[in-house]
Formats: C-alpha cells, structure tokens, sequence
C-alpha cells in the first residue's frame, strides 16, 4: 500500500480535507482556526460497523482526539499491528501520531474534537517553555483519560455551533494552551534555570496592545501580536500574561468592555450600534458579557451615567 504524504511540515487544512475522504462523516468537520500548523476541530461519524476506513497519509504532525459521546469499541491498526480500542467513553481520549499507519474497522457513531499540532508547531513551543523534547509519549492505554483536555474541547462546542462569532486571538490562545498542556503532560522538561527568559520592552508592549485596540472584536492572530513585539507566538502569551498579569484575550475583553460602558456614558446610540463599535458582534451578545462580568445589562450603566463607574 502506498504512502501519501501531506505537505510538509503539517497542514491543517490537509488533515481536514484527509478526514472528508476516509471516514463516512455526517457532516463536514467544522474548523474553528485559520492556522496552517495547528488546528481544532469538530468530527461527527455515521458509519456503517463492517466499513473499513482508508490509512491516513503521513504527517508530521499529532492528533489529540477528545470524545464528547460513547462509541463502540473497534479495531484498530498501527503499522500493521493489531489492537483493540476497548471501551470508548465520553471524555475518553487518544494520541494518534500521523507519521505512523493507521487504520480501523468497525467504527459506526461518534463526536470528536480533534486538535491537530504539526510537529513544526510543537517545536516551537516545546523550545519556548523549556521541554526537552515536542515527541508526546503514547499512553500504554489506546483510551485514557485527560480531564483538561476534555473540558477544554466540551467548553468549544458553543464556538462550533455559532463560528462567525470566534475571535481569532481567543481560539489561536486556545491552541497555544492546549500545545503547552499536552507538552507538559506527555512530554519531558528541561532544567529552566538555564533558559533566558526574554522580557517584551515597553513600546512594543504598547504597540501590541494598540493593535488590540484596533481590532477589538479579537479578529486578530497571535503572530501578528508577537510579530510586532519581536517574539515567536508562545513566548508572546507567556511573556505578556508575565507583565500585566493577564492573558491577551482577557485584557481584550476588558478594553471592550471598557470602550462599551464609555460610549453608553457619552452616547445616546442604540445598544446594538454602541456593541458594533465596541467590537462585540450585536447587542445580544454584548448584554449576556456584561451579565457575566459585570452582573448589570448595558441599559444600567447608561442610566447611570452621570456617576463615574469603574468595574
């Protein structure tokens, strides 16, 4: 049997594509990233048990494979060895590693969200964070356990449903925690008293967060950020949760949050125009943040506007 081989070095959207054409979907997988290294997304099986899926082409890449439903236990192959899948239970969890063979039989009904890590990818992290090695070690069982990761992917499901409203930074955050996880999980660390820590200078702090700014409904990539602060994505997350003691997308938050209780105090615009321009997708979905956050809806903070409030 020949070996295909993706395009180097890892392509998600390749692995997307892959997964179409050699499992029997119910819907097309859903993709909540734009990256080419790293990807996250939501696969929904029909299958017919007797069916037996094609081999997935070589990847330099890892698959973290999360289930949100039961599945019946199938066969599996991995190089030409043979392996049962046993119980598969919601919350269950597997490490496929693209560069070897596989393949199975007997898969029928399943919900997975898959992320997809180019090996390109866990380079750089690993190198970033101090780990030894970005090789993740396979668990001896095919389904284990992995409590963060499970609630990490369950908590992604509202995204999946309703994806014109992800923002960019938060998901690209999402995937760098999910690599950082997995790399300490699976992986081994090296001594950090001998890595230089870099430090982010004041003007390109403040440059990053003018960008923030200017894009504050979060449609903006991490490696734009840690492009104009000169560092690579991981470092940049690091590095700025380091020196303002929150992350990218939550001090993100608080600026449109900011920039919305501001435009109600100053403006008599209706609430869905004040959300548009505070970077929020409608008014809806600005009232449900302030609920969250603030405990108070948007027409609060517009009565009171004649009291300095700060949150």
């Amino acid at each position: 049997m020949s070996i295909e081989i993706m395009q180097a070095g890892g392509h998600s959207a390749s692995y997307v594509r892959q997964m179409e054409d050699r499992f029997l979907l119910a819907f097309n997988p859903q993709v909540i990233t734009r990256r080419v290294d790293a990807s996250i997304s939501l696969v929904t099986g029909r299958r017919d048990g007797n069916a037996v899926s094609a081999p997935l082409p070589y990847d330099e890449a890892y698959v973290f494979v999360v289930r949100l439903e039961d599945s019946t236990p199938y066969q599996l192959w991995i190089d030409g060895k043979f392996l049962l899948s046993g119980e598969l239970r919601r919350g269950s969890c597997s490490i496929f590693d693209l560069r070897t063979q596989a393949y199975a039989s007997g898969i029928r009904r399943f919900q997975h969200v898959h992320f997809y890590m180019s090996k390109t990818f866990l380079d750089t992290v690993a190198a970033e964070l101090g780990y030894a090695s970005s090789e993740l070690a396979v668990p001896d069982s095919f389904a284990f356990s992995d409590l963060i990761m499970f609630h990490l992917a369950k908590g992604l499901v509202p995204i999946f449903r309703n994806r014109r409203h992800a923002s960019t930074l938060f998901v690209d955050h999402i995937v760098n925690a999910a690599a950082s996880h997995l790399l300490a999980t699976y992986s081994h660390k090296l001594d950090r008293g001998k890595l230089n820590t870099p430090r982010i200078s004041g003007k390109r702090l403040s440059a990053a967060m003018e960008l923030m700014d200017a894009n504050l409904d979060g449609d903006i990539a991490l490696a734009q950020l840690a492009a104009v602060c000169g560092l690579s994505e991981g470092e940049f997350v690091m590095l700025f949760r380091q020196q303002t003691g929150t992350s990218a997308p939550e001090w993100l938050a608080r600026r449109r949050t900011d920039k919305a209780i501001s435009l109600l105090r100053e403006s008599n615009k209706p609430i869905d125009e004040i959300a548009r321009m505070a970077g929020y997708p409608d008014g809806s979905h600005m009232t449900a943040s302030f609920m969250a956050v603030l405990g108070n809806p948007p027409e609060f903070f517009r009565a009171n506007r004649n009291e300095f409030l700060r949150h």
